[in-house]
């Protein structure tokens, strides 16, 4: 059976989608950035008609690049996540004195990974077109980004035309700063809105996740499974510690899920998966000691100032920090293309870092820099 290993692993591609998601977004915006900073007294709504057309071709590239990279990088992760689940049966097959069976050639689990694989493809295209995408505007609602591109130019020109230096001057770095710290958006049927690196991160690897999870079920069934073990790692949610890396019987583990309000691996922010298994021949993973030591390291209190947390609850403090510091990066990069000063920002990033460490110090809890890299889109 995977281990914790396996579950970094996912994390892992789920910061990359992120990351380049995030980079893509500010590619973007940069190109509406440089536009505006093009804007001078003798500009006319002629000219940025122009750069707006160009540029929404430029923008449309950008999204049509990213949709590809992620339909191509989905379809690995659902090919190796395949590969997986053979690896981890074919042993149990062996046991259970039944020939093995690869996921791909049991009906219903090849359906599960080509269905979810399908519809990763199909959200990713449909996220990244640019009549879905939404641009925080110079108004402040989510408007389509075309639209919202036009506007920003034809508002500045306006605003160039109409003050003087000083008041034009402010009146563009609110335009600015409103359009870098708004990001890209995408918007749903229900006319919710959700940043495009969430949704990409949350479309994918949820899906994919689920796609898994309901392949090995299928896979159990087929070598006589009659038990379920829920994988372990650090940090875990409080509902969550008493049933990781243990072992349960079908019924006794359905008896559990139908008692909580978060069933485990199952979504709702849940890192743990589930491996059917033959009960008294499946090993498990992790010895008490193990678990008993994953334990004591999420529920561990901390200090943090004046309030007092779990040490998993600091962690999530942690991922709060680290996407702080990623869109405030991306948001300085913004300002840059347009010109604008950027002392506050570093200010703001460097501040962040700093209690990011300064606090993980003190709670006992290791940092992860490298989820606050911002990543540049080539």
């Amino acid at each position: 059976m995977p281990e914790e290993v396996k579950e970094l692993d996912d994390n892992r591609e789920r910061d990359d989608l992120q990351m380049v998601t995030l980079a893509a977004e500010v590619a973007m915006l940069r190109v509406i950035a440089g536009s505006l900073r093009k804007i001078e007294r003798d500009t006319t709504y002629a000219d940025v008609s122009k750069w707006q057309v160009a540029g929404m071709s430029d923008i449309s590239a950008i999204a049509a690049t990213l949709s590809t990279m992620l339909s191509k990088r989905a379809g690995l992760l659902f090919d190796a996540g395949a590969k997986d689940i053979d690896s981890w049966a074919e042993p149990l097959f062996e046991a259970s004195g039944r020939p093995f069976r690869s996921v791909m050639g049991i009906p219903f689990s090849k359906q599960s990974v080509t269905s979810g694989a399908s519809k990763a493809a199909k959200d990713v295209e449909s996220m990244c077109r640019t009549s879905v995408l939404r641009i925080v505007s110079h108004d402040g609602t989510a408007t389509p980004i075309a639209q919202s591109y036009r506007d920003y130019l034809t508002n500045a020109v306006s605003a160039m035309r109409s003050s003087g230096e000083t008041a034009y001057q402010q009146a563009y770095d609110h335009m600015v700063k409103q359009l870098a710290s708004g990001g890209v958006r995408v918007q749903y049927e229900s006319g919710a809105t959700r940043e495009l690196y969430s949704a990409v991160m949350g479309n994918i690897m949820d899906n994919y996740r689920m796609t898994m999870q309901e392949a090995r079920d299928e896979v159990g069934r087929a070598f006589g499974a009659d038990g379920v073990e829920v994988s372990a790692h650090g940090m875990c949610a409080e509902d969550h510690a008493p049933y990781q890396g243990r072992q349960f019987t079908n019924a006794q583990f359905q008896t559990i899920q139908d008692g909580l309000e978060r069933p485990i691996a199952q979504g709702y922010n849940c890192r743990h998966q589930t491996f059917p298994i033959l009960l008294g021949v499946s090993k498990q993973a992790n010895t008490p000691e193990q678990l008993k030591k994953y334990r004591e390291q999420s529920s561990r209190k901390v200090t943090i100032g004046d309030r007092e947390m779990t040490a998993y609850e600091f962690t999530q403090r942690q991922r709060q920090m680290e996407t702080s510091v990623r869109k405030l990066k991306a948001q300085k990069a913004i300002l840059e293309a347009a010109g604008s000063d950027t002392a506050n920002i570093d200010a703001t990033i460097d501040a962040t870092v700093r209690r990011y460490r300064q606090e993980s110090k003190a709670a006992g809890v290791r940092t992860r820099e490298d989820r606050m890299v911002a990543y540049e889109w080539k």
